[in-house]
């Protein structure tokens, strides 16, 4: 949409130079907008008529002479779209109050552009409308009036509906809205009506009487007409303004500009006015007309067209006047009107007359009026305007040809969430043409899964990919929309709770892509990695989402790499890796940040501050989440300020802080049963049950639990889990012991299978405290057993520190069976500030988090790939490690046509001279029959990818030669690492030690996974295994440094990295537990050597080194 038609739709339509102003009407607007009364506080004002009745012209006449403040939306069949209908709504608004909504915008648009993985939900809409309501309360605070004009336009659209009825219900009340249409909007007007908060004119009011024609003739050139011919018209007519107009040429004059006409015209649905069309039309041409002939022909050849300008029609009608032509029919006020838009001069009909015009050009000859249809779509499809290509397209029965262009739009009309548009062309085709489109079909397909609509989705992604196998598509485009279609299937399943089902399809289409295919194939990884984590598979579910999070490459920004960062951080906080889920969790916050959406920062700031109570750090939590309540409720942002409610409630309730616990988490359950969020409410129900169990009142503690509602297809997951742990706890509190063992009993296989480690844990601690008291000390130390398992990591000390706390039971237990539980240390040791790191992949944080400290990610410009001395433009990039990638100028080289193409290349490369073809042969395709024709092929999509004199032949050897077309701007991570590592050596024989530590760490930062991790022949594995050494020695080399130079917490981050490499490594186990010592912390540690020496014996068999032992019984005392 372009500016100037943009501001066109939210400005107010100018008078024409000669109207009638009717008083009474004036009045009564006057009188009911923003009433004094305080029994007539209206809400909605409705004008509700057929075409030509003057709605729009009194409510401008009205806007012109009131003090009040107006805003205005035109709206045309385009605006139908939510999308656009809320950029249209900012922008009428910013008209008038030009700071309003400042810092909503972005938050909203971007959470209102559905895709099949983020459908639109009410929810979300509902979060829209109260932050909007909450807006227009705190954002303008004079009365105003919002004029919705042409609302039938938007009367069919779902989701516009929901929003309208949901801000009506919550609309200040210093906001008027009027809303004209020529329909009855498709609104819930019965409560309005109810409590007298809705006004509205129809027919019966808005008819012109005699004396109101009288004094609009006067205002004429023309002759005054006589009391006969008043009573003539006004009977004639029934009071319809339009038809006199144009029936008598007593309006000689320019009229308000509408957009609002159909291409094809609908029918009148007035009394009286359909018996007057023949005679209507005859007096225009036999009267009006009859001295333009030309003019005449003219105007109704081009009467299918919705706008007209001069170069359109005169390619389009092959004619050199069209721009004269228009301006003699505006000129002599024969009902045409020119709209300045920009510079190029664009004219409209009068809707009445251009369906008039219309009907009778079909009458002569519909056969014309088709090819002009289709004539018009061709030439609009030329210049670029696909919509009205489309539109005429449909009206001339060209579906084949209307498909095509809906084909080619479809992708962009979704991304930037136009689905309704999208939605309605897809529909008004031949059921066989849709029905023979796999791409429409997968479209449409799509817009139902947006909708969370998966059920009629399926049947059209079958369809679609039964289309494919029949070769109704090219060849080669064939595997790529294969791969989509089975990626929606694999989304519609999901939605649908079939996990495995999904992930089948995502093999599917995982196994039909190329390697160059990286978004896709990013997406397929993504959505594996989410089913597996669900599954309770967290570990494949991990390595899957950092395969795509690879795929989408270091620099690669949006909603899809938010959330992916946000999913593995939820995953890892699973598992129990706190370190490596904040890690993630401040990526999604800061792209989020970047991307000014608030509430998805919000979100994530949560879920940050849950890790940071997980671990104990309660006081930091309480901070971050009291931080987040400002910011939540500062952005309008309901949900997210539930969901902080909750979770402040529980970092209170953990720390025992029983009254605060129950004021914010009773605040949250308000709060949760207003936005109707089943999931949010149950929790608040279990978390206030618990709170009203330890303050004694175990009777209103049951009756919670009890109203906690559960769908049946729920029974096994975390909601039913949730609610009968906290039933079985509040059995144990009140001391029915074998009650809460039975309860206990019957979640804990659900609980073991579904990856809720937390919640399994606190289960079996439970069932080890119900065993106690039943004297079963035999049950309970296999419990104790049991739950030790689910902590060999050692993370959940918090946890566990406050079981103890709450049933002292188990404090008796622990110390009955100290050799059999690590637990026994946290029991031992005065309590710490916990610092507990996870066993695989740590990427431990240095600072404290709020707020304020979030990093941001770098941008583009900030490469987190350090370059080699210079500043100037590489020409070709060439990444190495992790998933293997190449750019060349800056974009990335996706024409590698197949994956031998990419291997061939780094394969040359690693080898940095001629090879011969036998070798290649040998290294990369030795099962191939065709070893000839495999070589020349991947040559060939090489030398395409890269350019033909990069791989020059010689002698019967290939080789890669960059400079002869990049010259020497090559940057190669793999070399700059080596390059790197090198001089870190040669400033450590120097003792420079700063030096070192930089080039050091910048080796490191180079090292982004293992070399070229998607190959598996056997060429590449050696120089893998050798990139890999050097990176761990270039760790252990700056955990020395660190720890030379007393900086602990920095040491022990690399040997941690060392560990989520190679948790067999001592000298890592060795060089944690010495730091640990240094910084005084006993308990950390004496579980580090425990977990060495578990380690070593489960993976190795073999006991720890004598240093490590050594170090082990000073750690005691003994030595």
């Amino acid at each position: 949409m372009s500016i100037s038609h943009s501001t066109r739709k939210v400005s107010q339509p100018a008078l024409p130079p000669q109207f009638l102003s009717r008083p009474r009407l004036l009045q009564l607007l006057m009188t009911t907008i923003h009433s004094s009364s305080p029994t007539e506080n209206y809400k909605l004002f409705l004008i509700c008529a057929p075409a030509g009745y003057g709605k729009t012209t009194l409510l401008v006449d009205y806007a012109q002479q009131t003090a009040i403040p107006c805003c205005w939306m035109l709206f045309d069949q385009s605006d139908a779209d939510l999308v656009t209908f809320i950029e249209c709504l900012f922008l009428s608004l910013r008209q008038r109050f030009p700071h309003f909504g400042r810092d909503l915008n972005m938050q909203f648009i971007s959470s209102l552009i559905p895709d099949a993985a983020h459908p639109i939900r009410e929810q979300v809409l509902d979060q829209f409308v109260d932050a909007f309501a909450a807006a227009l309360e705190n954002d303008i605070l004079e009365p105003f009036v919002l004029f919705l004009c042409n609302y039938h336009e938007i009367n069919d659209s779902k989701f516009i509906t929901y929003c309208m009825n949901r801000l009506l219900k919550y609309l200040p009340s210093h906001c008027t809205i009027v809303i004209e249409s020529r329909a009855v909007p498709a609104l819930d007007l019965v409560p309005l009506l109810a409590l007298h908060q809705l006004y509205g004119l129809g027919i019966n009011d808005l008819r012109f009487s005699a004396q109101e024609i009288r004094e609009f003739s006067r205002l004429q050139p023309n002759e005054l007409l006589s009391d006969q011919e008043l009573e003539d018209l006004t009977g004639s007519f029934d009071g319809w303004i339009a038809g006199i107009l144009l029936g008598t040429r007593v309006g000689n004059m320019r009229f308000l500009s509408s957009s609002s006409a159909h291409l094809r015209p609908q029918p009148w649905s007035m009394p009286g006015l359909q018996m007057n069309q023949q005679t209507l039309f005859a007096y225009l041409v036999n009267e009006v007309f009859h001295k333009e002939p030309e003019l005449y022909q003219f105007l109704k050849t081009a009467s299918f067209l919705q706008q007209m300008n001069a170069s359109f029609c005169n390619e389009l009608f092959d004619m050199v006047d069209a721009g004269a032509r228009l301006t003699m029919l505006e000129r002599q006020g024969l009902f045409i009107t020119k709209i300045d838009d920009g510079a190029m001069a664009t004219y409209i009909c009068h809707p009445i007359l251009r369906e008039l015009l219309y009907e009778e050009a079909c009458r002569e000859d519909q056969a014309t009026v088709a090819s002009l249809h289709r004539q018009a779509s061709q030439l609009y499809y030329r210049w670029h305007n696909y919509a009205a290509a489309i539109e005429h397209a449909l009206a001339a029965h060209e579906d084949m040809e209307a498909a095509q262009i809906i084909g080619e739009v479809a992708q962009r009309m979704v991304s930037q969430g136009h689905l309704d548009t999208l939605a309605g062309w897809i529909d008004r085709l031949k059921e066989e043409v849709f029905a023979q489109s796999p791409q429409l079909l997968l479209a449409r397909a799509n817009i139902y899964l947006t909708m969370y609509e998966p059920i009629k989705a399926l049947p059209l992604l079958t369809k679609a990919y039964n289309l494919v196998n029949q070769g109704e598509v090219i060849k080669e485009a064939a595997p790529t929309l294969q791969s989509e279609i089975l990626i929606a299937h694999s989304t519609a399943v999901f939605y649908a709770g079939d996990y495995a089902q999904s992930q089948q399809f995502c093999h599917q289409a995982l196994a039909l892509l190329s390697v160059d295919v990286r978004e896709l194939r990013a997406l397929i990884y993504h959505r594996l990695g989410v089913c597996a984590s669900v599954m309770g598979d967290c570990n494949t579910g991990i390595m899957q989402m950092q395969q795509a999070l690879q795929l989408w490459g270091p620099h690669t920004e949006g909603r899809q790499i938010a959330n992916l960062h946000g999913n593995l951080a939820n995953t890892y906080m699973m598992v129990g890796n706190y370190i490596l889920s904040e890690h993630h969790r401040a990526r999604a916050i800061a792209l989020h940040e970047r991307s000014g959406n608030v509430w998805g920062k919000v979100n994530n700031l949560i879920w940050m501050a849950m890790l940071k109570r997980n671990k104990g750090s309660f006081l930091e939590a309480e901070q971050m989440l009291e931080e987040i309540l400002a910011l939540a409720r500062s952005s309008h942002f309901k949900s997210g300020e539930a969901y902080a409610l909750l979770n402040l409630g529980e970092t209170y309730l953990d720390q025992d802080l029983l009254e605060k616990a129950l004021v914010v988490t009773e605040d949250g359950l308000a709060l949760a049963r207003q936005l109707e969020d089943s999931y949010l409410t149950n929790h608040i129900l279990s978390v206030l049950a618990m709170i009203y169990s330890l303050l004694g009142d175990t009777a209103t503690a049951l009756l919670l639990v009890n109203q906690i509602a559960m769908k049946s297809e729920l029974q096994q997951g975390y909601e039913y889990s949730l609610r009968e742990v906290t039933r079985g706890t509040l059995l144990l509190l009140n001391r029915q012991y074998s009650e809460a063992l039975h309860c206990f009993s019957q979640v804990e296989v659900s609980l073991n299978t579904a990856a809720l480690k937390r919640l399994y844990l606190r289960a079996l601690l439970r069932l080890a405290v119900c065993h106690m008291h039943l004297d079963h000390p035999v049950e309970a130390a296999l419990y104790l057993e049991k739950a030790q398992a689910q902590d060999l990591a050692g993370n959940h000390e918090p946890l566990v520190t406050i079981e103890v706390r709450r049933f002292p039971l188990l404090r008796q237990l622990i110390s009955q069976h100290p050799q059999r539980s690590h637990f026994a240390s946290w029991l031992a040791d005065p309590p710490v500030a916990v610092e507990v790191y996870a066993e695989a992949g740590v990427v431990p944080s240095h600072k404290d988090v709020s707020l304020s400290s979030i990093p941001s990610l770098p941008s583009s410009a900030e490469a987190a790939i350090p370059e080699v001395e210079t500043a100037e433009e590489w020409k070709v990039r060439i990444f190495g490690f992790g998933e293997p990638s190449v750019t060349i100028h800056g974009a990335p080289v996706n024409r590698w046509r197949m994956a031998r193409s990419m291997e061939l290349y780094f394969f040359l490369l690693d080898h940095n001279r001629p090879v011969h073809k036998e070798r290649i042969i040998a290294a990369l395709w030795p099962d191939e029959n065709d070893h000839d024709q495999t070589l020349r092929s991947t040559v060939y999509y090489l030398r395409k990818a890269i350019g033909e004199t990069c791989i020059p032949y010689q002698g019967g050897a290939y080789s890669l030669d960059l400079a002869a077309l990049y010259g020497d701007k090559i940057w190669y991570d793999v070399q700059i690492f080596s390059e790197f590592y090198a001089r870190a050596k040669a400033a450590l024989a120097d003792e420079k030690t700063e030096s070192a530590k930089k080039l050091l760490q910048e080796t490191i930062d180079l090292y982004r996974g293992d070399y070229a991790q998607s190959f598996y022949s056997d060429w590449c594995s050696l120089r893998r295994d050798e990139l890999r050494t050097t990176y761990l020695d270039a760790r252990r080399e700056l955990a020395l440094l660190f720890w030379r130079d007393k900086q602990l917490e920095e040491c022990i981050v690399q040997w941690q990295y060392l560990l989520a490499m190679d948790n067999c490594r001592e000298d890592a186990h060795y060089g944690l537990m010495r730091a640990y010592m240094s910084q005084g912390k006993r308990g950390l540690a004496l579980r580090q050597y425990q977990r060495c020496v578990d380690l070593l014996q489960e993976e190795l068999g073999v006991p720890p080194s004598a240093s490590i032992q050594k170090l082990y019984q000073r750690l005691l005392g003994n030595v």
